[in-house]
């Protein structure tokens, strides 16, 4: 099983993000992240500077409510799972 960002929070970063390499980037981090068994992630998405202080806005990704989960194709189905195990009482 695998996490991929659902269409509202890929519409989210879209719309927060100042352009469309930095929101692909993110999009693309955040999945890998959230794959990694990591349950949250942050982003930096601006920076404003005033003299030597800075103010950065930023983007909190909760995997819980930015994801969805997917069974990917080449996993065993629950039948699959236990067929083998009727073929192996069969063979013994």
């Amino acid at each position: 099983m695998k996490y991929v960002l659902t269409q509202q929070t890929k519409d989210f970063i879209k719309a927060v993000c100042a352009d469309e390499a930095r929101a692909e980037s993110i999009i693309t981090q955040a999945e890998t992240i959230f794959n990694a068994e990591q349950d949250d992630c942050t982003f930096d998405i601006g920076e404003m500077k005033v003299g030597i202080s800075r103010n950065w806005a930023t983007i909190f990704l909760s995997r819980y409510v930015s994801c969805k989960y997917v069974k990917e194709d080449w996993e065993l189905t629950d039948d699959e799972i236990n067929s083998i195990d009727q073929e192996e009482k069969l063979a013994a």
